[in-house]
């Protein structure tokens, strides 16, 4: 009985951490989604500044050169995001797969307790006949 106490409370942690897992990859996806977003916006902004130089050309073409600097900057950290967010997904998955079989263990090993506590109970009513 306290075997079965014990592989219950395996399978609700493990279920509990599965769930955070999925949380988590949720929430990942959602920051590279908005870094993604946040860079097509300050790419928009930098391309309409560009088109909007007039008799300050020189200056104008320093800023359009700093905003491509910038607009690269910010697709790579989207990318470098998006990556991250990507690599963070696939660890979650194993993780999530992981306790997957961590459970299924849980079940089997209970199972076997079960059965192994019926053998004893058969063995004891034997032994009493």
């Amino acid at each position: 009985r306290q075997a079965e106490s014990q592989m219950e409370a395996k399978q609700a942690a493990a279920i509990a951490e599965m769930q955070q897992a999925k949380q988590q990859q949720a929430l990942s996806a959602k920051a590279a989604e908005d870094a993604k977003i946040k860079a097509e916006q300050e790419a928009e902004r930098r391309r309409q500044a560009e088109s909007q130089m007039d008799s300050k050309q020189a200056a104008a073409i320093a800023e359009a050169q700093q905003a491509k600097q910038q607009q690269a900057l910010s697709a790579k950290a989207a990318e470098d995001a998006k990556i991250k967010a990507e690599q963070e997904a696939e660890r979650r998955r194993q993780a999530e797969s992981q306790m997957e079989a961590k459970q299924a263990a849980a079940i089997a090993e209970m199972q076997q307790a079960k059965q192994q506590q019926a053998l004893s109970a058969k063995a004891a009513e034997d032994a009493k006949i």
